[in-house]
């Protein structure tokens, strides 16, 4: 009985979410001091007309302002001008439209205390999922292509003082705990062509067998802190698109192993410190697209590049760009191109030195994928 009352309740709610007779859309998501942002209905079906609906705000924020043409389904939210009622930091409220049968679809308005354009709230964590295809090799070995997956995250750590109200705190705090884990499947056979490959990518991992997933994993982690950023956001020729840049100074330790190899291998541990550099875009709307992209070199100790050994100095320095393929594209649509190089400095001549390039796509999207429609 419990079993049949669960299922009812799910085809309750799916015949509820496909009966959606109208969504709404806002005009921008984040709003800055005195900005408005526009609420609209537009019917689920063409040639449709939305419903007349009732909007309401909640919570409410002291000296916003609202204004409800007589020309349903516009709605508009004006956040608080600049001064005892503007807000002191990063808040949300949630705008409903309700129509007379019940059905309601809400969006939630951040406000935001920066009276730049576009409005941008502090950063928070970052984190990034890519799997993919890549062409790694040394100086003295053949190169080898071979699937990938490389999570990043970067959180956000409570040191210092820091005013959300400040223009410069766009970037969230200035220290950040980040850590990286890469894991590469077996070297494949890729004699399939770019298109084969771009085509089918999905179907490509989904037939990777589970014995040749893992062939090696390396991770890092370690601390940042930002050191310098613009205050202003500068805008794209290329589109109606803006850009934020910071420069932040890093070290991190971590270590690379083969994850099939003989008992009492030991993983070749590298430790080091540098710089990255960040470019955020951003839309109209004040959202932040894609991951963002970065640029970093570091230096300091690599025993897979000097043998197993600690000794003299290897430079890392890696890359990594989001290509949107597409206006239309906003999370699936994007190609992350990358590319990794490990070199030892200064002599004698080293002929272990690393270099890797590849193109990766969201692995969220590839999961789903994966799964199908549910």
């Amino acid at each position: 009985m419990k079993f049949e009352l669960v299922i009812g309740a799910f085809i309750s709610a799916g015949a509820a979410f496909a009966a959606s007779t109208f969504s709404v859309t806002p005009d921008l998501r984040i709003l800055g001091a005195g900005a408005t942002a526009r609420l609209s209905t537009k019917a689920a079906k063409a040639g449709e007309t939305s419903p007349a609906v009732t909007w309401t705000v909640a919570p409410w924020i002291p000296g916003a302002q609202i204004s409800e043409p007589d020309a349903q389904p516009v709605f508009s939210f004006t956040a608080p001008v600049p001064g005892p009622q503007a807000v002191k930091q990063c808040v949300q409220t949630v705008v409903t439209a309700t129509a007379p049968s019940g059905e309601a679809h809400s969006v939630p308005i951040t406000l935001a205390p920066s009276t730049n354009f576009p409005a941008i709230c502090p950063e928070g964590s970052l984190v990034m999922s890519v799997v993919g295809f890549e062409q790694a090799s040394s100086v003295s070995a053949p190169g080898a292509q071979s699937f990938f997956f490389d999570f990043f995250q970067s959180y956000p750590i409570p040191l210092g003082r820091a005013s959300s109200a400040s223009a410069t705190d766009v970037y969230g705090p200035a220290w950040r705990w980040w850590g990286d884990v890469r894991i590469a499947s077996f070297p494949q056979q890729a004699s399939m062509t770019v298109a084969q490959l771009a085509g089918t990518f999905t179907q490509q991992v989904a037939t990777l067998p589970v014995s040749q997933l893992a062939h090696s994993g390396e991770f890092r982690t370690g601390l940042e802190r930002r050191i310098g950023a613009f205050e202003q956001p500068f805008a794209r020729m290329s589109g109606p698109t803006y850009e934020r840049t910071s420069l932040g100074a890093f070290f991190y330790f971590g270590a690379e192993a083969a994850l099939v190899a003989p008992a009492g291998n030991r993983p070749f541990e590298q430790y080091g410190a540098g710089f990255r550099l960040y470019t955020r875009l951003i839309n109209s709307k004040g959202q932040t697209l894609h991951a963002p992209a970065m640029i970093a070199a570091s230096f300091g100790q690599n025993e897979l590049v000097t043998g197993g050994m600690r000794r003299g100095v290897v430079g890392t320095f890696e890359g990594f760009y989001p290509l949107p393929l597409g206006v239309k594209s906003k999370e699936l649509g994007t190609l992350y191109l990358f590319g990794r190089a490990a070199v030892r400095l200064g002599s004698p001549a080293n002929n272990r030195d690393v270099y890797a390039i590849g193109v990766g796509v969201d692995a969220v999207g590839v999961i789903r994928d994966l799964l199908g429609p549910r």
